[in-house]
């Protein structure tokens, strides 16, 4: 029966175990948030963030590993401390600055990664070696576990996970960035108390250190591989399937951390010591998972929200499972317990490489994701399995080429022309089987649309025909009632530019560099050189660059920036709104597009009228125009109802009730689960 100091050797080891992997894992999404809106919103921010993650990771368990082999347990203890107390003094609470500066949009990887390693990068180090250096410890102690401590690990990855369910579900429908920040500096210094109480228990007692671990067998080569191999795997996986999420729902916390946790309950189930029977059994799921997967992004049949997720999230979790499985059932003894947490962090870390860096430079559409998965069925199924890494790699990629083959045939059925991925995003320029209309996509979620005949080229189509609800504001702000100047944020096709009037100056914001060239190029689409208005385009953030125009200048002020199918959440938020109104005239009109699959608005913005004092009014609308039927959801707003004019006379703009369950978004606080459309299709 073990004695109440041994309990408490394991009680505090776990506890802090515990603790450094939630405020590891808090961290991530607490960040990403901060910098989201300096990057326009783009989905490619969390993966970024991730790979900054993972290579920090991997230089924290070298930092562990170095430590362990070199130093005492006491002087381990003793530099650990030391680094905790300088995190705690000079770096906390994390505050990620949001000043522009011109990286942003001209190399915005470099700028992310540079505000990372200035405002996160110190405080994740120390906390990215605390849980090896603390299992070591504990390898050291006389407790009768201390020869298979990998139990830890599983508390640490239980840590982890919960600490990424509470973020979207908890922290951030409760507590503004700031007051996040302010509960993880308090976490992180009692964090330091619980290592210090490690350290002091190891070293004393029943707990007292005890001579190194025994030596074991030199590693091979070919085991170090498979572990590599093992580790890169499910995290590229789990990167492929949330930048997938992302660029068609929302680049939020909620869907980032949600792939996330299914590869870290992987690591737990895995770690936990289930029998060989249960891993076996989930490589069967997981061929038929990913098998699933994969015939989704094929076929792109149209599922519900809740459907597509539990698909490929499914597919993520298994994946996690099994090639967790194959690491734990692998494990060495503890002679080489650093080591091995290297090799598998190296495997993340390569993962975080080839999904942020290689896959963007390497593909021009988002054909990682399906490749990852094939890799991942090929290691499965592969008749060579049992012969190493190397024959299921080729495997692999013979599987992959066929797979890039088809996607170019498919290009070429789908009339697509032109097609470029960039930090932002995917952006894809093609025609009609019929040859009447040419569509921008950035993703998969159409962003604007023209005729090829000329004779038809300046009409809008889409989101913005004459018949739909923007259609209705410019039509009856037309000829003499024209507003001399107008504001739009999001370029698109540049669909907008043909409500432009002579004597008119029409501003476009547009933070993506490469939608702007696609937009003016006219052999692609011809709005912006036909426009009969005084044209100029700005690149840049909108809020950002917004700052810099006259107080009063917009007439009408047209909100219409989309990553993908969702808004960038800091475009629809109070301090947003109060910076759209100080550039728009005292009679302007604000417009606002809402269009969306996945979330529901309409309470957001509505509570922002309410908020800066405004009349809302909204339009809900499908038209049908010469290429295909379109679905718009826009909002208006203005300081009196008369300025709105004629277009209260329609009875297809009503008003919007406040509904009071929603809460006001602002820079600080946003809460996406809450008006999620969970019935909507994929």
């Amino acid at each position: 029966m073990s004695s109440p100091r041994t309990r408490l050797t394991v009680a505090v080891f776990c506890a802090a175990v515990f603790l450094s992997a939630a405020l590891l894992f808090a961290v991530q999404p607490m960040a990403a948030k901060m910098l989201l809106p300096l990057f326009g919103g783009a989905p490619n921010v969390w993966n970024t963030c991730l790979l900054f993650y993972q290579a920090v990771l991997l230089l924290g368990y070298l930092y562990a590993h170095g430590v362990a082999r070199r130093l005492s347990p006491r002087a381990q203890a003793a530099v650990h401390l030391v680094l905790l107390a300088v995190v705690t003094a000079f770096l906390l609470p994390i505050e990620v600055s949001r000043e522009l500066d011109g990286a942003i949009v001209s190399s915005p990887l470099s700028a992310l990664l540079s505000r990372l390693l200035v405002h996160v990068g110190l405080p994740f180090f120390v906390l990215a070696g605390t849980g090896t250096l603390l299992q070591a410890w504990f390898a050291r102690t006389s407790h009768p576990d201390a020869g298979d401590p990998y139990f830890l690990y599983a508390a640490g990855n239980l840590g982890s996970m919960l600490a990424l369910i509470a973020y979207p579900t908890v922290l951030e429908p409760s507590l503004g960035v700031a007051e996040q920040s302010r509960l993880w500096a308090l976490g992180f210094g009692g964090l330091g108390l619980l290592i210090a109480g490690a350290a002091a228990t190891m070293q004393t007692g029943d707990a007292a250190v005890t001579a190194k671990p025994t030596a074991a067998e030199p590693l091979t080569s070919r085991r170090r591989a498979g572990w590599l191999l093992n580790a890169f795997i499910p995290c590229a996986v789990m990167m492929g399937v949330t930048l997938y999420l992302t660029t068609d729902i929302a680049p939020v916390p909620m869907l980032w951390v949600l792939p996330l946790g299914l590869y870290l309950l992987g690591f737990i189930v895995a770690f936990a010591r289930v029998p060989e029977g249960v891993l076996a059994a989930a490589g069967a799921l997981m061929a038929v998972a990913v098998a699933g997967a994969l015939a989704h992004l094929i076929t792109e049949q149209e599922l519900p929200t809740w459907g597509a997720l539990s698909l490929h999230c499914g597919a993520c979790f298994l994946v996690a499972v099994v090639f967790h499985g194959r690491l734990a059932t692998d494990r060495p003894p503890t002679a080489h317990l650093t080591e091995f947490y290297l090799w598998i962090s190296a495997g993340g870390a390569l993962g975080g490489v080839a999904n942020a860096l290689l896959a963007p430079v390497l593909f021009d559409s988002l054909i990682e994701y399906p490749l990852w998965l094939i890799l991942a069925l090929a290691a499965v199924i592969s008749p060579w399995r049992h012969a190493g890494p190397t024959r299921s790699l080729a495997l692999a990629v013979v599987l992959c080429l066929v797979l890039v083959e088809s996607r170019r045939d498919d290009d070429r059925d789908r009339g697509v022309i032109f097609r470029h991925r960039s930090f932002f995003g995917v952006l894809t320029v093609a025609d009609d089987a019929d040859g009447e209309c040419r569509h921008l996509l950035n993703g998969t979620t159409p962003h604007g649309r023209q005729f090829r005949d000329p004779v038809r080229a300046l009409e809008a189509l889409s989101y913005y025909h004459r018949r739909g609800p923007i259609g209705d504001v410019f039509n009856h702000f037309s000829g003499p009632l024209a507003k001399p100047e107008v504001g739009l944020v999001g370029l698109g096709a540049g669909a907008l530019a043909a409500y432009g009037e002579p004597g008119q100056r029409v501003t476009f914001y547009e933070l993506d560099p490469h939608v702007a060239d696609v937009a003016s190029d006219p052999t692609l689409f011809t709005y912006l050189e036909d426009c009969k208005a005084h044209l100029e385009i700005v690149l840049g953030d909108a809020r950002l660059r917004l700052a810099d125009a006259r107080d009063a200048q917009y007439g009408i002020l047209v909100i219409d920036a989309f990553s993908s199918d969702a808004i960038p959440m800091h475009l629809i938020t109070r301090e947003a709104v109060a910076l759209y109104l100080s550039k728009l005239a005292p009679d302007g009109i604000l417009a606002i597009h809402i269009s969306n699959r996945y979330l529901r608005l309409r309470g957001v913005v509505a509570r922002l009228a309410e908020d800066a004092g405004l009349h809302l009014r909204r339009q809900q609308i499908k038209v049908k125009d010469g290429c295909r039927e379109s679905y718009m959801e826009w909002v208006i707003m203005a300081r009196d109802l008369a300025h709105f004019g004629s277009l209260l006379e329609s009875d297809w703009w009503e008003e919007v009730p406040v509904d009071d369950t929603v809460r006001l978004w602002t820079d600080d606080f946003s809460d996406i689960a809450g008006v999620m459309r969970w019935t909507g299709t994929w």
